[in-house]
């Protein structure tokens, strides 16, 4: 894990991602389902990053949600929603630097 240093200089404890892996598997992103306000976040990276991701679960069902930044335009959109291990098999390629 990396630690980088905040707005507020105190110190930053989020995974941070490597870059992708050569030959990395590209996920399927689709536009995030409206939802209840009980959307657990079990995981997450670097919210310093322009493109951030969480290990979420609602209703049963995992997801990965990606939300990128840029300039002043926020986008979310998520991945591998369904079984909890599959998504966390998932969640690990992404640490790793095997998917994005």
């Amino acid at each position: 894990m990396t630690i980088c240093p905040s707005p507020d200089d105190e110190e930053c404890l989020s995974v941070h991602l490597p870059p992708a892996n050569e030959g990395y598997k590209k996920l399927t992103w689709t536009p995030i389902r409206p939802m209840g306000r009980s959307v657990r976040v079990r995981d997450y990276t670097c919210s310093y990053q322009s493109i951030t991701y969480e290990l979420c679960e609602y209703g049963g069902e995992s997801f990965i949600r990606r939300t990128r930044r840029h300039e002043n335009a926020v986008f979310v959109d998520e991945a591998a929603r369904g079984r909890r291990a599959v998504t966390l098999a998932i969640w690990k390629q992404i640490l790793s630097g095997e998917a994005r």
